[in-house]
């Protein structure tokens, strides 16, 4: 399954990349679904595999995200995995 990360900012979208990258966590920009109301229009997709450490590291690099999804393929429409801005906000 992939898991899309979706951004309130083209900046932590690029810092994100660049962070996995470094780690050599394999990961693909692409333009966020419409469906998705972040304020950016970039979102990274990921294994869901490699969640666990992309958290970790979300978390330990302070990166701002609007949350997490992925899509449910028998409804058509993503669902949230992880609300970043929320825990973030500490809400």
């Amino acid at each position: 399954m992939l898991y899309l990360i979706a951004f309130h900012s083209t900046q932590q979208a690029i810092r994100l990349e660049n962070i996995l990258d470094y780690y050599g966590i394999h990961n693909e920009v692409q333009p966020t679904p419409k469906a998705i109301t972040a304020g950016c229009a970039l979102s990274i997709v990921v294994e869901e595999t490699q969640w666990g450490a992309i958290q970790q590291i979300i978390r330990s690099e302070q990166v701002a995200v609007y949350g997490v999804f992925f899509e449910d393929t028998a409804t058509a429409q993503y669902q949230w995995v992880w609300e970043g801005c929320r825990e973030q906000e500490g809400k």
